[in-house]
């Protein structure tokens, strides 16, 4: 009997290594894969956190958004894709490869390095038009990205 729960535990393990730092891409939520489908050849998905996506509304309209972050393919650049989930589905890249405006409108489109803690700030608490993606460096500050209505701005808050 062992030896048959042996080679069950084998054969479900065999194909995924811990060391590998993407995810399959039937993996993430139904939505998310529509949304970045049509640039699956330019970003993969990047499980280099847990979780490697958020769930929100960040431009204010009732429907799931989805945070996802990426890695550029040809660059390795990281960054985080947002999905809005609205028809047709929206796909805005922050970094992985594309500028983003930091404080002082400095460009950076590597997140890589730049944080490593992630979460959805609630509605209304900072923004009266949808939730917000909070990133942090631990131990080193952190801040906000917000929907503008037109495209996402970063607003610091910490040093």
């Amino acid at each position: 009997m062992w030896a048959v729960t042996l080679l069950l535990l084998m054969s479900l393990w065999e194909g995924q290594t811990p060391t590998d730092p993407f995810v399959d891409f039937e993996n993430v939520p139904w939505p998310v894969r529509l949304c970045l489908n049509a640039d699956r050849a330019h970003y993969r998905v990047d499980r280099r956190m847990n979780p490697f996506y958020l769930r929100g509304d960040f431009n204010g309209d009732s429907h799931p958004d989805y945070a996802v972050l990426v890695e550029e393919t040809a660059s390795g650049k990281k960054g985080i894709a947002v999905c809005f989930g609205g028809l047709p589905s929206e796909l805005h890249v922050l970094a992985a490869g594309t500028p983003f405006a930091m404080e002082g409108n400095r460009k950076v489109d590597d997140f890589g390095q730049f944080f490593d803690v992630w979460s959805v700030v609630e509605k209304g608490k900072l923004s009266p038009r949808g939730e917000g993606i909070y990133l942090q460096r631990a131990e080193a500050g952190g801040g906000l990205i917000l929907w503008d209505g037109h495209r996402f701005l970063w607003e610091q808050w910490g040093i």
